[in-house]
């Protein structure tokens, strides 16, 4: 199963994202995470061998320890599908954040103070919305009610396994 979680900057998702995470391992679920940015980044430090590897130009750099890896892989258009499938099928779920654009169920988390509209209208697969200000005509959550959030999750986990 996989769930996103969408909203604008500055919205509070990824503190939402790790509560929710935190009660659902708590649980004994096995979460995946991706987080989309538009921003170029860098996981590893300046210096250090597999930078090194990545930067003298290899298409795709990885590095392991005894309990856990990291990939950095150039020049696809990665979806979340895509990622999903290729390295976090072991998981119960997958939480992401961000892809709005994809076509999997979504939650929005939208505070007022934003003072923007909320995506929910004109976004597809948006199921429900977390917030600081109560919404009537879609799914609503308190932001500061990730418990209630992790049930509902659990309740979509429970439907689609149904089928």
């Amino acid at each position: 199963m996989v769930i996103s979680f969408v909203g604008y900057s500055g919205s509070g998702k990824t503190t939402l994202i790790e509560k929710i995470i935190n009660i659902l391992v708590s649980k004994g679920y096995k979460i995946g995470t991706i987080k989309h940015t538009h921003h170029n980044f860098e996981i590893d430090r300046p210096g250090k061998d597999s930078y090194r590897h990545f930067h003298s130009g290899a298409y795709a750099s990885m590095i392991v320890s005894n309990d856990k890896f990291a990939l950095i892989k150039r020049g696809e258009d990665f979806t979340s599908k895509d990622l999903i499938e290729r390295y976090l099928s072991d998981c119960h779920m997958v939480i992401v954040e961000g892809f709005k654009d994809d076509e999997t169920t979504k939650i929005e988390v939208y505070r007022k103070e934003l003072n923007k509209e909320p995506l929910y209208k004109k976004l597809k697969n948006v199921v429900a919305v977390a917030s600081d200000v109560k919404f009537t005509d879609i799914k609503f959550f308190d932001i500061n009610s990730p418990e209630d959030i992790a049930k509902f999750i659990i309740s979509l986990l429970n439907e689609e396994k149904n089928y």
